[in-house]
């Protein structure tokens, strides 16, 4: 199953936080939290496309195609391919070439434990402050295979609930009882609903395709949603004193509007909107998004010389832009391609070859 549309979404989601994190000096890119909504978005991906593979792996397990071990190894496997040669070699070489703080924090950033370095040390840093969301997501691979594969069909929707409640009364008990924003925002607890929500879409995709189908053809749902998440960005930012409810519960009402365009992507969207979504342009950029997610704030240290030209803002953005597509571009072929393809050596059954089941988990990982 490949769903073009959804690559396109990775693009436009990496871009937001391109946005917020080149054009930091502007206080209204701080206040419309654009990255913020590009990682949110690529945790609700990751735990639809993650957990889908997982479904599969399920379903063969439970007609006996495959045992439970073997589907953790090939599972684990396949994610080591896909996420630490290109991870490695960047923090390598980045550790390797910077001074300062990024080798400080090298054992949490080798061990993706940067966003508890974060929550340590009180403070982002310009270059490698993006690694927080890669941890965030290697915590969550290690621990939801075993969630999905151990329990019961039945018992999965409620594990959803028991999962999403726990990770907003975490968020909750963090800031009323201990005000810190690192650990509200990057702790993998206060994230945890966010993968759980892609995991619980992809439940009703693979065990409830009726429901789905009927959903996300629907276009009044279509317009409740772009109403909510209207709604809810508005109480961000013209009611920035509503502290509870905006670090607490608006990240998973926005998580469950996130879901359900992810939902519609699936079903496909038509029209112009639809056109530019499968457009080969947006959907290549969305498979280089791991790339330029790992490289681009490390991008304005590599052009320092065009920082010292001064130029104006949309042409030094331009340049960023352009010079971290080539990069990724150069990783994606060189790197992550070839690693990738020796993936096809780890299938856990004929069946699985033939539906080609996806694996690319959203990084930002």
């Amino acid at each position: 199953m490949y769903f073009k549309q959804l690559d396109s979404l990775r693009f436009f989601a990496v871009l937001l936080v391109l946005f917020s994190h080149w054009l930091s000096g502007f206080p209204i890119v701080e206040k419309l939290r654009l990255g913020a909504i590009g990682v949110e978005i690529f945790f609700v991906i990751s735990g639809f496309l993650i957990s889908l593979q997982l479904y599969q792996y399920k379903k063969f397990i439970e007609a006996r195609q495959t045992t439970f071990s073997k589907a953790i190894f090939v599972f684990y496997i396949r994610r080591v391919l896909r996420i630490f040669p290109l991870y490695y070699f960047i923090l390598i070489l980045a550790t390797s070439i910077n001074s300062g703080e990024i080798r400080t924090a090298a054992v949490w950033n080798f061990g993706y434990a940067s966003n508890f370095y974060f929550i340590k040390v009180q403070h982002w840093t310009s270059t490698f402050s993006h690694f927080w969301s890669l941890s965030v997501e290697e915590h969550f691979y290690l621990a939801w295979p075993f969630l999905i594969l151990l329990a019961g069909r039945s018992l999965l929707p409620y594990l959803f609930l028991v999962l999403c409640s726990l990770s907003v009364y975490f968020r909750y008990t963090s800031l009323v009882n201990n005000p810190n924003f690192f650990v509200v925002y990057a702790h993998t607890f206060s994230c945890i609903d966010l993968f759980v929500i892609g995991g619980a879409l992809a439940f009703l995709y693979e065990y409830k395709s009726d429901l789905f189908q009927y959903v996300f053809n629907n276009h009044q749902i279509r317009f409740l949603a772009l109403f909510l998440y209207a709604a809810l960005y508005a109480v961000w930012y013209f009611r920035p004193d509503l502290v509870t409810f905006n670090w607490v519960f608006q990240r998973f009402l926005q998580g469950l509007v996130f879901a359900s365009v992810i939902g519609f992507l699936v079903m496909g969207i038509r029209g112009r909107p639809g056109a530019i979504l499968s457009h080969k342009l947006p959907v290549h950029l969305g498979k280089l998004s791991y790339g330029i997610y790992l490289i681009h704030n490390f991008v304005p240290g590599v052009l320092l010389p065009v920082r010292a030209l001064d130029l104006p803002v949309f042409l030094e953005f331009s340049i960023y832009l352009i010079a971290t597509i080539l990069g990724s571009e150069v990783l994606y072929r060189f790197i992550e391609t070839p690693v990738r393809n020796l993936n096809r050596h780890f299938k856990l059954t004929v069946e699985e070859q033939q539906t080609r089941v996806l694996e690319r988990g959203a990084a930002p990982s």
